[in-house]
Formats: C-alpha cells, sequence, structure tokens
C-alpha cells in the first residue's frame, strides 16, 4: 500500500486552489457552497460537486500528480453535464435504458425513498443505476412506473454487470501489512466500479472454500476474499477487519468495513468492526459464532 500523504498536505485552501486551477483552463467557474462541496458552472449549467472522494483520492498520491487528477476528475464532471444538456437520456423509456441498467453495493446509510433500491445484506444495500459511459446515475422511482417489476431490473442490471467480465483476482501479500496474515490466503478481486456486484456470484472464481469465503468490501473498487477450507478463518477475521478499517478510512467512495460470509449463494453478516480507545475491535455475529462452531466440530472429526 501506498505511503499516505498527511492531511495538512491537502488542505481545503490547496484543494480549492487545484480546482479553481482546473476549472480555469476547462473555462468553467467554481464556488463554495458548502463545507465540502462546491458549484461548478457556466453560462449554461451547474453542478454540484462533493470533495470526499476526491480528497480521499489525493491522498494516496504524490503532490507532483494532484493537477492532473483534479483536472480530469472535473473535466469528466463537464462532460457529463454538457451530454445531460445536450443529448438528454429518455430516463422513461425502458427499452431505452435496458442495456444501460448496471447495480452495485452501497453502505445502508445511502437508502433514498425516491431511488430504486434494495437490502442486500446486513448494513447493506443493492441501487439500480444507468452507465452512461462517463458517469453514473442512479435510477428514480418516478421513471419506473412503466417500467418491469423490481425484481426483473435487478436481475437484468445484474445479468448486465456480469456480461462485462472485467475482474480480476489476485493474491494478497498481507505480510508486510499484518504479520497474522502471513501464509494465510486471502485474495484481492479487481474490476469496474459495479465490482461488488460480483460478490452475488462468487464461486464464479477460485476464492470460495468447502465452507464458503469471508469477506469484506471496504471500498466500491475493493473486494477482499478469503476461501474458509478450517478454523484459519479466525485468524482471517482478525486480518481482513484491520485491513478492511484501513481501507474503508481512505479510499474514495466507501463501502463497509463490516466482514460477510459468503455460502452456497446466500450472504450473511459475520462480524462487524469498531474503534474502541483507539483500538479496532471486531464482535463476531451470533449465526457466525454457531458457523465457527460447527466447523471446529467439522475440522475434529
Amino acid at each position: 500500500m501506498a505511503a499516505r500523504m498527511r492531511d495538512d498536505d491537502l488542505n481545503p485552501r490547496r484543494l480549492f486552489g487545484l480546482l479553481f486551477a482546473a476549472a480555469s483552463d476547462l473555462g468553467y467557474t467554481i464556488l463554495p457552497v458548502g463545507p465540502d462541496e462546491i458549484m461548478v458552472s457556466d453560462n449554461d449549467s451547474m453542478t454540484t460537486l462533493t470533495l470526499e472522494h476526491i480528497r480521499r483520492r489525493l491522498l494516496f498520491e504524490p503532490a507532483d500528480h494532484w493537477p492532473a487528477i483534479v483536472s480530469d476528475h472535473l473535466g469528466t464532471v463537464v462532460a457529463a453535464t454538457a451530454v445531460d444538456r445536450d443529448a438528454p437520456l429518455e430516463v422513461h423509456s425502458f427499452p431505452a435504458m435496458r442495456a444501460l441498467l448496471r447495480t452495485r453495493v452501497y453502505p445502508a446509510a445511502a437508502a433514498a425513498r425516491n431511488l430504486v433500491w434494495r437490502e442486500w445484506a446486513p448494513g447493506l444495500i443493492q441501487r439500480l443505476l444507468i452507465d452512461k459511459v462517463h458517469t453514473v446515475m442512479p435510477v428514480e422511482r418516478a421513471w419506473t412506473h412503466e417500467w418491469p417489476p423490481d425484481t426483473e431490473l435487478f436481475t437484468l442490471a445484474e445479468n448486465n454487470v456480469r456480461a462485462d467480465g472485467d475482474v480480476s483476482l489476485a493474491p494478497l501479500p498481507l505480510g508486510d501489512f499484518d504479520a497474522l496474515a502471513t501464509n494465510l490466503p486471502i485474495f484481492r478481486m479487481a474490476g469496474s466500479e459495479y465490482l461488488t456486484t460480483n460478490l452475488r456470484w462468487l464461486d464464479d472464481y477460485p476464492v470460495v472454500g468447502p465452507a464458503g469465503a469471508l469477506f469484506t468490501a471496504p471500498a466500491r473498487q475493493r473486494v477482499y476474499c478469503h476461501p474458509i477450507t478450517d478454523l484459519e478463518v479466525l485468524r482471517a477475521l482478525l486480518v481482513l477487519a484491520r485491513f478492511g478499517t484501513l481501507v474503508y478510512e481512505t479510499d474514495p467512495w466507501p463501502v463497509s468495513p463490516w466482514l460477510y460470509h459468503w455460502h452456497e449463494g446466500r450472504i450473511d453478516l459475520a462480524a462487524t468492526t469498531n474503534h474502541v480507545n483507539n483500538q479496532g475491535e471486531v464482535t463476531p455475529t451470533p449465526v457466525f459464532e454457531t458457523f465457527l462452531g460447527t466447523l471446529g466440530r467439522t475440522t475434529d472429526s
């Protein structure tokens, strides 16, 4: 993992200066509208931009890369705004939206009454999205009155993600990060911004053991898995909790620091994590503790 920049190297004044320079080059103006938001505008349109995710992204990059990253980020926003203005999508037309439907996992706090979403696992929801190539927009409930039922829409969106492919897998050498992880099989899944959706069919990938898999999805494009074979899962529980919490606290687009158990297509909460007196605390759920007891008896027999 790259060394993290000090937070004071990227203070609000410096970030605003980077954004101001990028906006000027693109012919836009920016104006602070809140403690962590700016308004990006030209003569024809205005867009509100939240700064948390670009800030998190910059913290892992060398300072001399920051201007290019900010310019690219702002340029994508500007391009998407121009497309929306000049060629708006026919959002009420299901045939026009069918091939653009995608879905991914969000923290439960991202649920909103006006959007199409469903519960996915404890602490997580699944949103229905429209892929616009450069940006993604959530499907609003008001669009879907003439669309098929939600279950059919989510199945279609998942199938579109699955057809996209674009998932790679690699062992994660966590021994340098945590001595407890030495010789412990943990894999990182990488892919598109819809990566978390692939957890639904996790057995497509060689990360599932005889008793399933333990995984954490701390950020949108960060998924870490341990194939459960025996009580080594207890070690994996602690390592994934530590690493997942670190990624959740620093990476763009955080999802959840919690751990989940995938088994035969079902996803259950395995453990919650919390900070108490500056120490990480991992609390397995009663259901997962019962599972561990069963796993122990299986191992002993």
